[in-house]
This record gives structure tokens, C-alpha cells and sequence, in this order.
């Protein structure tokens, strides 16, 4: 079984941080993919970033 790094887990959580912060906001599916790729989580095309690629085989988009 595979286990997070303290910096795996502290990317997650600022991920899934803004996660329930975009829930909160009336925003629509491009607004909310543009603030993902302004955190830093996704590039320009969609996908994870570096730090967060091991969050694509928990993703239900993949």
C-alpha cells in the first residue's frame, strides 16, 4: 500500500480545500477549471500538475 508524503497530503488538502470553497461560489465549469489551473493543481490542458499526479487514479474524470 502506498503512503502519502507529508507533502502529498498537504497538496490534497489545499486541493481539496478549494474544492469546497468552489462548491460554496455560484461559479460555472470553466470559471471553477481556471481557478484550479490558478492554484496550481492543473495546466493549461486539463491536467494534474507535477505535485498532484498522484491524484489522477483517484480521479472520476480519468
Amino acid at each position: 500500500m502506498y503512503t502519502w508524503t507529508d507533502e502529498e497530503r498537504a497538496n490534497y488538502q489545499r486541493m481539496m480545500d478549494l474544492a469546497v470553497s468552489l462548491r460554496q461560489r455560484k461559479l460555472t465549469r470553466e470559471e471553477a477549471l481556471q481557478d484550479l489551473v490558478d492554484a496550481g493543481i492543473f495546466d493549461e490542458n486539463g491536467n494534474y500538475t507535477e505535485p498532484y499526479k498522484i491524484l489522477e487514479q483517484y480521479s472520476a474524470s480519468k
